[in-house]
């Protein structure tokens, strides 16, 4: 078909496509679809022409000019590794869409099947990203994780994998139930919203549900053993004794934690395990080395504490997205530290000078 669009297509070829547009009016509508994507990279190929720092300086000018102040901070959030992202953005677009696009119509497209083993959306530490799968469903994805679409995956067959954090809105098919795998449970759901926490280094599986109903299962089980969690409820997922459990997980969880096994919280408020879907963290009176874990993969920077009794003081509050070492100034308003960054290292250090106002 990309061959029929570019006018690169045998004669033989070209009969082929001719007779499977004439076959429904609907194969003509998928194909326009395509076509319309297609073509919008002689578009993208302008933009190797661009110097990028060049007109986004020319910005900067004129929003200066025209702009208060404050805009302006905002505007300077946009560091030069955004400017470079910015102009393949589009592209980015264009070959998501076109994926997604096949996918969503692979049944009505007479073609062989791909070789590929699916789609992979890597999203790098200190970052997010957004997608909406061929189904309607909604996908944040949080920094340092994985998401694993299959290439078979359409509205029948409605399965993906993660490693790290996302936050699901399953569009609703109660016929076709929609599964993520991660490393140690797996969840299906009709339609339902949904976080979840499993990064691959850390020995907790996390899944608070806001709305809906799912059910969890180890991995290799089978639907005998699901467990069913209703709103307002986080089910977790221990992986080993090496774990330190975070005040949080011993203040939702009255039951005694064990291993191996998929444990359901009492009641709970749901705020501070999706807050970083609004562009913040909150903490409950939770410990240091928690926090500091949290903030490593929110900023995609390496901190370490060389006092040991740092780790266990604890941090109630309300952290936004500001600059690391912002957050590191919040942080010692109420907890007596002091820091240095020694190359890409954050080194933090107990503070046993009372704390002085900046």
């Amino acid at each position: 078909m990309i061959k029929y669009i570019e006018g690169r297509a045998t004669k033989a070829e070209q009969e082929s496509v001719d007779n499977w547009l004439n076959l429904d009016s609907s194969n003509q509508k998928y194909f326009e679809k395509i076509e319309k994507v297609w073509l919008s990279f002689d578009d993208l190929k302008d933009l190797k022409l661009i110097d990028v720092n060049k007109d986004w300086n020319l910005l900067e000018k004129r929003i200066e000019k025209k702009t208060p102040a404050l805009f302006l901070k905002n505007a300077m959030l946009l560091t030069r590794p955004f400017r470079q992202f910015a102009a393949v953005f589009l592209l980015g677009i264009v070959i998501a869409s076109l994926f997604f696009l096949v996918k969503n119509n692979k049944e009505s497209f007479s073609g062989t099947k791909s070789a590929s083993a699916g789609y992979e959306l890597t999203v790098p530490l200190g970052q997010q990203s957004e997608l909406v799968l061929p189904d309607g469903t909604n996908v944040k994805i949080n920094s340092g994780s994985k998401l694993s679409i299959p290439a078979n995956y359409s509205n029948t067959n409605r399965k993906v994998g993660l490693d790290g954090e996302a936050f699901f809105k399953v569009k609703k098919d109660a016929s076709n139930p929609f599964i993520v795998n991660t490393s140690g449970i797996n969840i299906k759901v009709t339609g339902t919203t949904f976080n979840v926490r499993a990064y691959p280094d850390e020995q907790l599986i996390e899944t608070t549900l806001i709305e809906g109903t799912i059910f969890l299962s180890k991995s290799q089980s089978t639907t005998e053993d699901e467990v069913e969690l209703t709103p307002n409820h986080k089910a977790i997922l221990i992986k080993s004794n090496d774990i330190s459990v975070s005040a949080g997980i011993m203040r939702d969880f009255k039951q005694a934690l064990r291993v191996g096994e998929i444990l359901v919280s009492d009641s709970i408020d749901t705020q501070e395990a999706i807050s970083w879907t609004q562009g913040k963290i909150i903490f409950n009176n939770e410990y240091f080395d928690v926090i500091i874990n949290r903030l490593e993969k929110y900023y995609g920077v390496k901190i370490q504490i060389e006092d040991e009794s740092l780790k266990k003081q604890k941090y109630t509050g309300t952290l936004k997205k500001v600059s690391v070492k912002q957050t590191l100034r919040a942080l010692q308003l109420t907890t007596a530290f002091t820091y240095i960054i020694n190359d890409s290292v954050i080194i933090l250090s107990k503070n046993d000078e009372p704390m002085k106002k900046k």
